[in-house]
């Protein structure tokens, strides 16, 4: 498949650049490593795919250390996300704080602080509007992502990078409200046609018609116009580490729906979700997630 043919390069100044991040690892010994994309869906709070935190986790963390065990785990390498926020090449870099995985579906939500001065200055004034339900089979859907990122030059904490921002457009083909089979993909997606994803677009943010985030981009098949993206809707059971929400005496964590009960995310569907979200053990015994029948459109 000649992927050139559905990917199409996006300036740095886009809109999209201002709510999507790149995500790079370092640890101070490895060559710095750039694995995935991501979206900002709340003030610091950034969500990407699972498999691109567990890449990370995978290249720089301690092999003895399970990531998927329950429990708090200390990463021995530092995660950051880089930032275009709408003017040109110069960059805000924000390091990630915590991490917290979604035990059902290829969902990652990372909490991050700010490094540099535009990142310390950023207002966020820009926060997708999120429909948390699967998108309809016939949808138009625009994805975007940082593929292929080049780490050109290390020097001490001075690291020079190439990125090649790139959308495509689609259209949705097939949803799966629980999962499409029991290991590939065994959770909430659906598949885009006509379109390409390739590496490094991964976690990147997914919209409608109407500009609100409905998926993160999750894979591919090599050599067939067809990709798939994670619904949305089961990040809402995410227990986060997050910057407390105000006016409450939250302390630790607490289930990132929270931050949409008290308007610090803008999710359509979240009350539905919220009343109607339940756990379930599938045919091999493994923990799933689902929305109890029948399920709004």
């Amino acid at each position: 498949m000649n992927t050139n043919e559905y990917l199409k390069p996006t300036g740095l100044d886009s809109p999209v650049t201002a709510v999507s991040v790149l995500l790079i690892g370092r640890d101070g010994k490895s060559p710095t490593k750039a694995i995935g994309s991501g979206v900002f869906v709340s003030t610091g709070l950034i969500m990407t795919a699972r498999h691109v935190v567990e890449g990370f986790w995978d290249y720089y963390g301690d092999p003895k250390v399970d990531l998927h065990t329950e429990g708090t785990k200390k990463a021995d390498f530092s995660l950051y996300a880089v930032q275009f926020p709408g003017n040109g090449p110069a960059y805000a870099l924000w390091a990630t704080k915590n991490m917290a995985l979604c035990p059902y579906s290829d969902l990652a939500v990372i909490s991050v602080v700010p490094v540099n001065d535009l990142a310390k200055s950023y207002p966020f004034p820009l926060m997708p509007h999120m429909d948390i339900l699967p998108p309809a089979v016939g949808e138009e859907v625009a994805a975007f992502g940082y593929a292929d990122t080049s780490v050109l030059s290390e020097d001490g904490d001075t690291v020079k990078f190439q990125p090649k921002p790139l959308s495509t457009i689609g259209k949705v083909t097939e949803v799966w409200p629980e999962s499409r089979d029991s290991s590939f993909l065994p959770f909430p997606c659906f598949s885009v046609e006509e379109t390409a994803f390739i590496g490094g677009m991964s976690g990147g943010p997914i919209f409608n018609k109407a500009g609100h985030l409905c998926g993160l981009i999750c894979t591919g098949f090599d050599g067939a116009p067809v990709v798939f993206g994670s619904v949305l809707w089961p990040m809402l059971g995410i227990p986060i580490k997050h910057a407390p929400p105000p006016n409450t005496t939250v302390h630790g964590k607490y289930p990132m729906a929270d931050l949409s009960k008290l308007g610090l995310m803008f999710v359509n569907g979240w009350d539905y979700v919220d009343a109607n979200m339940e756990e379930f053990k599938d045919a091999n015994g493994d923990r799933r997630v689902r929305l109890k029948p029948p399920m709004k459109p």
